[in-house]
């Protein structure tokens, strides 16, 4: 009776149904898993092909896109070039180029955008972390007017990568700004340091700008306003842009000088122009040239600058890497005065004889007028070291921090002193004393000093025999003690245990900002990456293709980099995940 009832009847139908549906779900569910990890390699061949473009800042879109146009841009052309080499790509452009707006596609303009966001973000958290690792960081910020006549801010954080002990310049953000007050700056910093889940009330120990007011200003400037509410966040004014002052001031120093760089400036106009000139307008301007520079005195000031040159172009590069701290360059400033100096003793060929002429002695003056009559010795006198005065007190006036407390604590960390506490077992009373005040919620002075002469003793004979942890790089080895790891955690959690004190102190002092060329860096990018066939960019692209374009070292997630890009839309997360 209950086989041929009416319940079981229906259970058996939907038992054959059931079995029947088995082989069909296994079927459909290994097609989507098939379906998915073919549109994943898809997208990791768009990835390579916005990496590539991305870093070498070529622009993406073209005039006209379609199939049918012989130049479609440098993204599809790219497509068409790698599909012709792989078979997984080549069957999806031929899918979207007969299916067209019926299929999904990984290719548009959206995309495009929607992948280098998601590379972007990507890069954005890899620097995140290697921050809020490092602990300590500065900050360089500078801004300059785009093609579209637009001001972009550019911001740079300097920290210390505690994977490889290397000190790291990242850009984290080009924003545009429609004011350059401290203030308003003051504001696109939090809220920039918000974004990437810094506090840089507490963890921002450097600034470091140019000399303009709105940076530099005692009163409201973005260095005072920082400080109010970090102390700790020393200001920095940027070497470089101050040793081109010092620059500038000796090109302009005496009449000898003007006239060398005016000639040679006009010179390069006379030979570069393409301006239609008449040529009895060449033949003077070629005349005039001709004849200064066949000059002896052009000769003896040519070559005074090429010497000074020759030093002052080291250090100007030296100022501008990345990886040079405060102690190092106070070190090569120093090397570069006392060199420029020596150059007194230089050697003079003789030089015609002119008629002297006097200045005539008038009513109530008690000097009469003395002329040098020694051409070689007035040349000397009044062109020769006069340049060389002005660029040594230049040098001297401009670069002085040394006198400061907070300064001198820095060079106690130099070989030379590290040497001398070493065998003379005696530190300065007011040791560390500047630097305590500074940072004194993070160094204890007593401590530190403790450590220092514990540290001095031991330096030396383990640098013989072993590489001490922790690596904080550095150009001039002999100015700086020097640390090496290979990336070994092991040895640098000896240190903080050994030396915690001294490790916080060296950590802070390598942080420390030099200049604020980085930032001016990325500005050289930001031309080939909005040039004027490109002004029309938005601005968050234009911040993500900047991120790729500059931190060129940074590898990227493709797992992570998909995930992103599938959030973007419920189709994409169906199709990736």
């Amino acid at each position: 009776m209950h086989e041929t009832s009416e319940a079981h009847i229906m259970a058996s139908i939907k038992a054959a149904y059931r079995q029947v549906e088995y082989p069909l779900i296994h079927s459909m569910k290994e097609s989507s898993i098939a379906n998915i990890a073919f549109n994943k390699e898809i997208v990791k061949h768009l990835i390579d092909l916005t990496m590539y473009l991305g870093r070498h800042s070529l622009p993406f879109r073209g005039h006209r896109e379609g199939w049918q146009e012989n130049i479609r841009g440098n993204y599809k052309d790219l497509v068409l070039l790698l599909a012709k080499y792989s078979p997984v790509l080549s069957s999806y452009v031929t899918s979207v180029e007969l299916k067209g707006r019926k299929t999904y596609n990984f290719i548009s303009w959206q995309r495009q955008n929607q992948l280098i966001e998601a590379i972007y973000r990507n890069i954005h958290d890899v620097i995140k972390k290697e921050i809020l690792t490092a602990v300590f960081f500065s900050i360089s910020l500078d801004t300059t007017f785009d093609v579209s006549r637009k001001e972009q801010l550019s911001l740079v954080i300097r920290y210390i990568n505690k994977e490889n002990g290397t000190v790291c310049e990242r850009l984290v953000a080009l924003r545009e700004t429609v004011l350059t007050t401290g203030k308003h700056l003051l504001t696109m910093l939090d809220t920039i340091c918000l974004e990437m889940s810094l506090d840089w009330r507490t963890n921002l120990v450097g600034q470091s700008y140019d000399g303009a007011a709105s940076m530099k200003g005692s009163y409201n400037g973005l260095q005072s306003l920082v400080k109010k509410e970090n102390p700790c966040a020393v200001y920095v004014w940027c070497w470089a842009h101050r040793f081109n002052l010092v620059v500038v001031d000796a090109v302009s120093c005496c009449i000898e000088a003007r006239d060398l760089f005016g000639y040679l400036e006009t010179l390069y106009d006379f030979i570069g122009s393409n301006d239609p000139m008449t040529d009895r307008v060449s033949s003077v301007k070629a005349g005039s040239l001709l004849d200064y520079l066949l000059q002896e005195r052009f000769l003896l000031t040519a070559l005074i600058f090429k010497k000074i040159f020759d030093k002052t172009s080291t250090l100007s590069k030296c100022l501008q890497s990345v990886d040079i701290d405060l102690c190092s360059a106070i070190s090569h400033v120093q090397q570069t005065l006392n060199t420029i100096k020596t150059f007194r003793k230089f050697s003079f060929t003789p030089l015609p004889v002119n008629r002297i002429r006097r200045t005539k002695k008038m009513p109530g003056e008690i000097s009469s007028d003395q002329r040098i009559i020694d051409q070689i010795e007035n040349f000397k006198v009044n062109t020769f070291y006069t340049i060389l005065d002005i660029t040594t007190t230049q040098i001297t006036t401009r670069f002085n921090e040394e006198t400061m407390p907070f300064f001198k604590d820095l060079s106690l960390f130099s070989h030379k002193r590290l040497r001398e506490v070493a065998e003379t077992n005696i530190i300065p009373k007011d040791a560390f004393k500047g630097f305590s005040e500074v940072y004194g919620k993070f160094v204890d002075e007593e401590s530190l000093k403790h450590e220092y002469i514990q540290f001095s003793k031991s330096y030396f004979d383990f640098e013989k025999i072993m590489n001490l942890p922790v690596k904080f790089d550095d150009t001039n080895k002999d100015s700086w003690i020097q640390f090496d790891t290979d990336g070994d955690d092991d040895d640098d959690d000896g240190l903080k245990e050994i030396f915690p004190t001294m490790y916080t102190a060296l950590s802070i002092s390598v942080t420390l900002p030099v200049s604020s060329a980085s930032p001016e860096r990325a500005f050289s990018k930001l031309k080939l990456v909005k040039n004027r066939l490109r002004s029309t960019m938005s601005e968050d692209r234009l911040e993500a293709l900047m991120i790729m374009a500059c931190e060129l070292d940074i590898q990227i997630d493709t797992e992570c980099v998909i995930k992103y890009f599938a959030s973007n839309s419920s189709v994409l997360a169906k199709l990736l995940t």
